[in-house]
């Protein structure tokens, strides 16, 4: 195969596909499809920033402002945190309308993310929206197909496939040359859309984009090409296979239907019934039952802290909790934390082990359907997986469990345990309360930065889809170099 002739079958394509109305028509509806995703997820993105940052704000001020108040009345009063997302959820949403976007922190338990936007939307986005993803991964696949069903058969229906074997091209020239042509026709129904998305964002500089964010963009890009290669390769291979171009287009919208759209809708189901997830009552039903078996460490006659309350006293060498160097209570709640925090934890790796086979489940079936490969590639490339989100809960459960016991620790060291006993007020009617340490204290505090997964980390954690993906451009690539169509 020589690059000449390569080249010369893609421009003698090019010129074929410029000259079809219909595929300029469906360029201009796909083209205002990215625009109008890119456009609407871009306002969408920004009110959710500027939300989010107003509401940290208000949280943040009334944390700093609670006054004087005992350490252990400030782990009850809890924390807010407001999931921040990734820069390339403008092009990608993947789970983030499902995972919810704040997260509340208090002691002795670890809560769940609410408030995704899917809980109370409408049903379009609870079955996934319109974004510029969905566009280029699932739409332009099939204005591929319906271009590539006579790249092969068309022309041997015309009888042009004999003149062209005269002159000496090779199949595999041949062949490449129209897969090179569908992939610069997909590339360029993509890419006036993305353009105007990226002119937009530069225009309004409200989006700050990192340099990871950067390269995750480039690589995006990139990996879309293949795909488009990809789906190209597929329709020249059954274009070739089929007799007339009604059949090819017949095979090639059947596959798309299949392969993109029933397949990806039967995997879910799947992935549940073979790991099912708790639901969320049955999941802190049984967080309570084994945080119970722990014991209570506000009962002072609970059995396994009264042990607890001997091996103290013993390691100090006193016969009296009111002789230990720190106050005990501070020191019970800290243990109390501590074994809390072991069984939430313990169910939540659970929880997280139950999710990893649905993302099993799912590279599995991308052996059977390209754009599931690319969905997967797609949303761990955006910082928009199921990876993303445990990040953000993993990062947030250590901030809480360090704020937390930060607050035992002054509970501890900040007052005696006689100071900590309630005492009944001067004033007729008042409630008993304990001593109050300086509010400094909570201003103080550690603060909570989110580091969201390098790169690196999520090609890391997508490494099945992304090999499966790379099986689906080999097995097309040899599929291509080993066809021989008929001429006749």
């Amino acid at each position: 195969m020589t690059s000449s002739a390569l080249w010369l079958v893609a421009r003698t394509d090019l010129r074929r596909l410029r000259r079809s109305g219909a595929l300029a028509a469906m360029g201009v509806v796909l083209t205002g499809l990215v625009v109008a995703a890119g456009l609407v997820a871009w306002r969408s993105e920004r009110a959710y920033d500027a939300q989010r940052q107003r509401y940290a704000d208000v949280v943040g001020s009334q944390w700093d402002a609670q006054g004087d108040r005992h350490p252990h009345r400030v782990s009850h009063y809890g924390y807010l945190l407001f999931r921040p997302r990734s820069p390339l959820s403008l092009f990608d949403a993947g789970v983030t309308a499902q995972s919810g976007s704040t997260l509340f922190l208090e002691a002795h338990r670890q809560n769940s993310m609410n408030f995704g936007e899917a809980s109370h939307a409408d049903a379009p986005l609870r079955f996934g929206g319109l974004s510029m993803a969905l566009v280029l991964q699932l739409l332009v696949p099939l204005v591929v197909f319906v271009a590539a069903a006579g790249a092969v058969a068309g022309e041997r229906e015309e009888g042009t496939l004999a003149l062209v074997r005269s002159q000496g091209v090779s199949w595999t020239a041949w062949l490449g040359g129209k897969t090179l042509a569908l992939t610069i026709a997909a590339a360029g129904l993509a890419l006036p859309g993305a353009a105007v998305v990226a002119a937009v964002l530069a225009a309004s500089r409200d989006v700050a984009w990192t340099a990871d964010a950067t390269v995750r963009t480039a690589v995006l890009g990139v990996v879309h090409v293949v795909y488009f290669a990809l789906v190209a390769a597929l329709g020249v291979v059954v274009s070739a296979v089929a007799r007339t171009a009604r059949d090819a287009t017949l095979a090639l919208v059947g596959v798309w239907l299949a392969v993109w759209i029933v397949v990806p809708r039967v995997v879910p189901a799947v992935g549940s019934a073979a790991h099912q997830l708790p639901t969320r009552a049955a999941f802190e039903a049984e967080v309570e039952r084994q945080t119970r078996a722990l014991g209570d460490s506000h009962n002072p006659d609970d059995p396994n802290f009264a042990a607890f309350k001997a091996r103290t006293m013993a390691a100090a060498g006193v016969s009296r909790v009111e002789d230990l160097p720190v106050n005990y209570n501070g020191i019970v709640m800290i243990e109390g934390e501590r074994l809390t925090t072991e069984a939430y934890r313990g169910m939540r790796d659970a929880l997280a082990a139950a999710r990893r086979g649905h993302e099993r489940t799912a590279t599995a079936a991308a052996a059977v359907s390209p754009y599931l490969a690319m969905r997967l590639v797609s949303m761990a490339l955006s910082g928009v997986d199921v990876g993303a989100m445990e990040a953000f809960e993993r990062q947030a459960e250590d901030y809480r469990y360090a704020l937390v016991q930060y607050l035992n620790r002054l509970h501890a060291e900040s007052m005696t345990l006689a100071e900590d006993r309630y005492v009944r007020g001067g004033a007729e009617g008042e409630a008993p309360s304990r001593k109050r340490i300086d509010a400094a204290h909570w201003q103080e505090a550690p603060e909570f930065v989110f580091r969201p997964p390098t790169l690196a980390e999520d090609v890391g954690a997508s490494a099945g889809a992304l090999a499966v993906f790379a099986l689906w451009v080999v097995a097309a690539g040899l599929a291509l170099s080993r066809l021989r169509p008929g001429v006749a």
